[in-house]
Parts: structure tokens; sequence; C-alpha cells
């Protein structure tokens, strides 16, 4: 039996709020540079760490009395977010993973989010070397983003000739094991204590074989 094992990146091989957190330092800089304006970075991790997800940048502007064209400065700031090189690194149980399995067997990265800044994430964290070949599914389109199965398909078609066994390593059971489920692999759901999503209700068909706290735990689940 041989058996592609396949990684998540955001929350499943490192710190997604490492990426925010570098994302907003990005677009501080930015705003005392161009526009003089401080305290950026502050009053959006705030809003950030209590919870907040949309819309942050309106409201910060906002918080700091920006009276210019607040919709076309977010646009700005959104860009610089999503396209600056993040300051990320591997948690030490992924640096593992991804080196012990790629000298053991096939391994690919399936991962969602906007296009760029998924590909600056990976270069960031210098993993292109590890893995036989990535998927991100935005190079095909938002609507192509998890659960939809389309790219899942892709990658089984791509590797289907020299595996027969297909396993999912990812941290969002809102969305992330529906399709891999749908086609038979095995899911495992890495909960990391500070992930994002590490709360969420799993819907029903998209609970995950097996749910594990570190990804030294596929020792025993996944041994080769």
């Amino acid at each position: 039996m041989k058996q592609l094992v396949v990684f998540d990146m955001d929350d499943t091989l490192f710190l997604e709020k490492d990426f925010v957190k570098s994302g907003f330092l990005a677009v501080n800089h930015f705003l005392i540079d161009e526009y003089k304006i401080n305290g950026f970075y502050n009053k959006a991790w705030e809003r950030f760490c209590s919870g907040q997800k949309k819309f942050i940048f309106n409201h910060v502007l906002n918080d700091l009395n920006y009276d210019g064209d607040g919709d076309k400065l977010v646009i700005k700031l959104l860009n610089i977010y999503r396209t600056h090189m993040p300051k990320i690194k591997l948690f030490d149980d992924a640096k593992w993973a991804i080196q012990h399995y790629s000298s053991a067997c096939s391994i690919a990265l399936l991962s969602d989010g906007y296009l760029q800044t998924q590909k600056n994430k990976a270069e960031a964290l210098g993993i292109f070397k590890y893995f036989n070949k990535m998927y991100f599914t935005d190079y095909w389109g938002r609507e192509f983003w998890k659960p939809n199965p389309f790219v899942f398909q892709i990658l089984q078609k791509d590797f289907s000739a020299n595996n027969d066994t297909f396993v999912y390593i990812s941290d969002n059971p809102l969305k992330d094991f529906i399709a891999p489920n749908k086609l038979g692999w095995k899911s495992i759901y890495i909960k990391r204590e500070f992930g994002i999503y590490n709360d969420v209700e799993m819907p029903s068909n998209g609970k995950p074989n097996l749910i594990i706290n570190s990804l030294y735990d596929l020792r025993d689940i996944l041994p080769l």
C-alpha cells in the first residue's frame, strides 16, 4: 500500500495568527511612511484578538479618525496585507513531519487563500523543496476553494497511478474534510491550541476520521 500524505498550510504548518500580526505590521509601516498615521497595528491587533474577523481595516481607520476616502485606502491596505512577505516560521512538529514524510513517501500541499498570499507564505516558510506538488485552490478561482472537491479530484488524479491511499491533514473542520471524506480519503484534524478554528462546530459530513493535537502523533497513526 502506497499512500500520499497531503498537508494544509495555515495553522497546520505554521501559526496563522503570526501571519495576521505580520500583515498588520506591514500595513502599519505603510500608513506611517505614506500617511503619517500612527497606531494602526495596536488597534487592529486588539480587534482581532477580541474575535473580530471582518472589516477590521475600516473600523481601525475610523478609530484613527482618518478623514479621507476610507474605502479607497482600505483597498490599498488589503493589497499590502495580502501581498507582503510574511515573517512566519514552521511549527517544530510541522518541520519534522514534512521532512520525515517527504523522505518516506510522496507528499503534497493543498491550501485555500488568495494565490499570491499563499505563495508568499510557502516561500517564507521555505517549504517548496519538500513537496512533490503544491495546490493553491485560488489558482482555479475562489469558487474552487474548500469545500469544493474540484482541486482534491485534480490532486487525486495526478497521484493515483502511484498511490492507493490519500491522507489529508488540516485544521478547519468547518470545511476542510467534506471533500476528502466524500472521496474516501483518510482525514486528520490537527487541533492546535491557538488555532483560529479549534472551536468551530463540525458539519455532519465534515467530521474527520482522527483528531490529533500535534503532528508528532502521526508517528503512531502513519508509521513510515
